[in-house]
């Protein structure tokens, strides 16, 4: 859990390290197997918390870019964010391509770069 500002107010973020790819595949059967229940698992999640998600795939500070999304439930808008740097943005690719497939999701920034 991290604590960062989003539009000059605080809010807890839940942080996802993922600082080398020996985590990736894991990461993307598990939104695989979970895809046919994305909808009303998010929904759930957004009722029962109130922070906003982290995606980090940095391995350091090279160049660090970042995307911006938001998850819309009935509940609430969820904030989520995509950290890369210049020795991941291959990963943030593949990382981008599923966070698209989330039930609700709708890009706000930076992910242009991969389309």
């Amino acid at each position: 859990m991290v604590d960062l500002s989003v539009d000059g107010t605080g809010a807890s973020w839940l942080t996802f390290p993922l600082p080398n790819a020996s985590y990736d595949s894991l990461a993307f059967s598990l939104a695989e197997t979970y895809r046919p229940v994305a909808g009303p698992l998010i929904q759930q999640w957004a009722r029962n918390n109130d922070n906003g998600i982290v995606l980090d795939l940095r391995s350091g500070n090279h160049g660090v870019q970042r995307a911006t999304f938001s998850v819309e439930t009935p509940v609430r808008s969820i904030p989520v964010v995509l950290l890369w740097d210049r020795f991941s943005a291959f990963r943030a690719s593949a990382y981008l391509r599923t966070l698209k497939t989330v039930p609700g999701i709708k890009t706000l920034s930076g992910a242009a770069c991969f389309e």
